[in-house]
């Protein structure tokens, strides 16, 4: 194929490879909303914004004419004509990512760049990394009123933001075969990627530490929330879910400290305390609230702490206190 029909088909087919790039783009981003734990979004997950995008003539005919590159049929070989990228914070984001693309059935994939093989393959190599899968249609079908025939390629990139930084920096300004670059520049480029790959593991590893503490106090929410409907039988309109995070978050550090699978015990051997908040709920709001009975088990394991982390003036803990046989001025 010469360069005048290389373009005539390429012109021809353009819009199929649009309306596949959109396909493609639309499939991952509804089935990532999907797979996202509740309370998280698309647009948080993903760090910019995501669109297919149409390799441009001049470069896709530098490609296949122009830059020495050996294809046995140079529009056969481009499988980038038609892409989408998705940026995410962290690596092991893009595995979610990775998932969706594995476990769609309306195409085939094949795994196109994977730096992290390149890494054990090349361990002294520090230089662009981006995950890249090529997927293909399996079917002819029809897609917002545009018909793609079977054997449509499309190039899926996956990266971190700091990632997505340095391809952004080297791609247009480092690796132009008509730019000189000196030794000392690509060493320099090549520092970057090792910090960057720091980076990204020091992210990973204070991101996992944030995970286990709010996965755990949101365990400690829905426990003390469960005992409490089943002992204190709670009127949900009298429930403020606000008030109770609140609470929570403000006395993180020292229920992080102690066993909450402990708490409903503690309430049943000292049931006398259900009848004293059901009394007192009626003049004191915060005695609907579930947290309550996690406070109550913190003067048991925590009391000194408790009184300098408490959020709130000290007139009901004193009484939480007492009801415990605590004094609330001991420091023993």
């Amino acid at each position: 194929m010469n360069q005048e029909e290389f373009i005539k088909k390429y012109k021809e087919e353009s819009p199929a490879y649009e309306a596949w790039g959109r396909y493609v783009c639309d499939s991952i981003l509804m089935d990532l909303k999907r797979e996202l734990p509740e309370g998280h979004s698309v647009d948080t997950f993903l760090k910019l914004p995501v669109k297919p995008r149409l390799k441009e003539l001049v470069s896709i005919i530098n490609k296949a004419f122009n830059r020495g590159k050996k294809y046995a049929c140079p529009y056969a070989g481009i499988t980038d004509k038609v892409g989408v990228r998705f940026v995410v914070l962290l690596i092991e984001d893009i595995k979610t990512i990775e998932k969706i693309i594995k476990n769609n059935e309306h195409w085939a994939y094949s795994e196109d760049r994977d730096f992290e093989k390149e890494r054990l393959e090349h361990p002294m190599l520090f230089d662009y990394q981006s995950k890249h899968y090529i997927v293909t249609n399996t079917t002819d079908f029809s897609y917002q009123g545009v018909c793609i025939k079977k054997d449509v390629n499309c190039e899926i990139q996956i990266r971190t933001l700091l990632q997505h930084a340095y391809s952004e920096l080297t791609h247009d300004t480092v690796y132009k075969p008509n730019i000189s670059v000196e030794p000392e520049v690509h060493r320099i480029i090549a520092r970057s990627m090792a910090l960057i790959e720091t980076t990204d593991d020091f992210f990973s590893t204070v991101t996992q530490k944030l995970a286990n503490k709010s996965g755990y106090l949101d365990r400690a929410n829905k426990l003390v929330s469960e005992i409490y409907l089943k002992l204190c039988d709670n009127e949900a309109d009298h429930f403020d879910k606000k008030t109770n995070l609140w609470i929570i978050d403000s006395l993180k550090e020292l229920i992080m400290d102690i066993n909450i699978d402990k708490i409903e015990p503690f309430i049943k051997e000292n049931i006398f305390l259900v009848t004293k908040i059901k009394e007192r709920r009626i003049t004191n709001i915060l005695y609907y609230q579930p947290v309550i009975l996690l406070v109550y088990y913190l003067i048991k394991e925590k009391h000194i702490q408790l009184k300098k982390d408490w959020p709130l003036t000290d007139d009901i803990l004193k009484q939480m206190f007492t009801d415990l046989g605590k004094s609330f001025n001991s420091e023993i």
